[in-house]
């Protein structure tokens, strides 16, 4: 199949040696030809001038070289068809070697796209994983409140609206209260706001030294931007005190007051205590 393959192909050499082999055929052929005729001749019947000059040894040396160069011929053929077919072999090696390498180059650059691909997927694993624990981390701190407990005094906050409290008055009727918050949640309050109001209206409130007020004396309220955060009290072990004194007027001996205290971050908490002022 490759000897015709490569023939179908024009070679030179292998051309010049079939057209050998073919005029060796033909020759060989012709005196073939020629000893078959002079053989059924009658040489008895020829006159003498027209017998065979030729002995019968020579046309059959002459047959037996003929054949040896149809042989030698075909040798060369045969040789020519292997020395093709060995090229082609060689050819064909080659073609397969480069083709193992293309291979193996292929196999290389997918392994290391592989690598690539293995490394941009550990990338992105850690990144989700550090997105799920900000995520995490998010959902916990939306989660942590604030949470505000007032004292007054030593006296808790579940005290506060279950019993009536006596304080005393100086001779300025001022009672002098001193309000405790603690932050029990576990988020910081940002920018808590107090707000304290009594009843009856004509009960006055301020800060701590500050004196009576003109404007809505009964109501109190304190915070704003210079109001500092309220840190968890588990964190920062010391409560917020507010110092506010309650201005009574005369003949009044007892009177309620409201803390309500909220921040940016941290939902309204509100106390009522009832007071009494005792001489």
């Amino acid at each position: 199949m490759e000897s015709a393959h490569y023939f179908a192909a024009g070679d030179p050499a292998t051309l010049t040696s079939m057209k050998l082999l073919l005029a060796a055929i033909v020759g060989t052929i012709g005196f073939v030809a020629a000893f078959y005729l002079l053989s059924r001749l009658d040489l008895r019947n020829l006159t003498s001038s027209f017998k065979m000059s030729v002995p019968l040894d020579v046309i059959t040396f002459l047959l037996n070289l003929s054949l040896l160069f149809i042989s030698l011929v075909a040798l060369f053929v045969a040789l020519a068809a292997f020395n093709v077919a060995r090229e082609a072999g060689n050819e064909q090696r080659a073609a397969l070697d480069a083709s193992r390498k293309a291979i193996e180059s292929v196999v290389g650059t997918a392994q290391k796209q592989q690598q690539l691909l293995d490394e941009n997927l550990k990338i992105a694993s850690a990144h989700l994983e550090l997105v799920r624990q900000q995520q995490e981390e998010e959902i916990r701190r939306l989660a942590q409140k604030p949470k505000f407990e007032f004292a007054l005094g030593s006296i808790p906050e579940d005290a506060l609206s279950k019993v009536r409290i006596r304080v005393r008055a100086n001779e300025q009727r001022v009672v002098e209260l001193v309000l405790s918050v603690k932050n029990v949640g576990d988020a910081t309050a940002r920018r808590p706001i107090l707000r304290a109001s009594a009843t009856p209206a004509n009960v006055a409130l301020s800060e701590h030294g500050q004196g009576q007020r003109s404007k809505d004396p009964n109501i109190l309220q304190i915070g704003g931007f210079s109001v500092m955060d309220m840190p968890p009290y588990n964190t920062s072990q010391t409560p917020s005190r507010y110092a506010i004194d309650v201005f009574a007027p005369p003949n009044l001996n007892t009177f309620s007051i409201m803390f309500r205290m909220w921040g940016e971050n941290a939902p309204s908490h509100a106390v009522t205590g009832e007071f009494e002022i005792i001489n």
